[in-house]
């Protein structure tokens, strides 16, 4: 696992009550799942709140988010950009990030997690966002796009292994 996700997971760990797990979601909203709710009925989440991380609850589930700051830290957390793109958009960093970066960066994050055979798909959708970014004043497209520089690294580190 990604070093920036497993420091997400390990924040939200020690915050689940005994025998809840914590995935990844393959799809849909957030981007963890728990069961703490079914595990505990009087479950809080605003400790959730607190550290930087959205809770919707689906049924018996919870979904977490992380917070705009959160996914900002991930380009931070990574060495410096890399690519072209990365490069361009580094002057527009501190933007505010708008939901369909979140979108962008959460779908990111899945690859990251579970198939960094989807790479080529994901950039061109970074590149896409990057454009709707720009013609709209909008921020949100260098993390992504500093996330696609991290799927870039290990896909090329995967081709000559």
């Amino acid at each position: 696992m990604n070093a920036w996700l497993e420091a997400q997971r390990q924040v939200l760990l020690p915050l689940l009550p005994y025998g809840a797990f914590l995935k990844i979601v393959r799809s849909g909203e957030g981007l963890w799942i728990t069961n703490a709710p079914l595990i505990e009925r009087n479950f809080s989440y605003g400790t959730f709140v607190e550290i930087g991380f959205i809770p919707i609850q689906q049924g018996d589930y919870l979904r977490l988010t992380p917070s705009v700051a959160r996914i900002r830290s991930f380009a931070s957390s990574t060495n410096a950009p890399s690519s072209d793109l990365s490069k361009t958009l580094e002057r527009f960093r501190n933007m505010d990030i708008c939901p369909q970066a979140i979108h962008c960066f959460l779908q990111g994050a899945r690859i990251l997690a579970f198939d960094n055979g989807a790479q080529p798909r994901y950039d061109q959708n970074v590149r896409q966002l990057a454009a709707f970014c720009l013609r709209n004043h909008l921020g949100g497209a260098y993390v992504c796009a500093r996330l696609n520089d991290t799927l870039l690294e290990i896909s090329k580190g995967d081709s000559h292994s």
